[in-house]
């Protein structure tokens, strides 16, 4: 499953020409760190990614991280 997520997260990068960020296919691969994984540090490294590539939080996003958080007994953090 790590490999799946971390295989994802590549894709967007290596194709960013073809493909432009947008924060369906951000939400994804925090989707993936998050519910998938488990790892809030790389979900957490995912977030400030697209706020450095200029892709909006929205919803989906806040509620990935907000599960992620929760899951790890640290809904202190949100």
């Amino acid at each position: 499953r790590y490999k799946n997520v971390q295989d994802a997260e590549h894709l967007i990068f290596c194709n960013k020409d073809t493909y432009p960020f947008d924060a369906k296919s951000f939400n994804i691969v925090l989707n993936g760190w998050c519910n998938i994984v488990g790892s809030p540090r790389e979900a957490e490294r995912v977030w400030m990614e697209m706020g450095n590539v200029g892709v909006k939080h929205d919803v989906v996003s806040y509620s990935s991280m907000i599960s992620c958080y929760s899951k790890g007994g640290n809904l202190h953090k949100v």
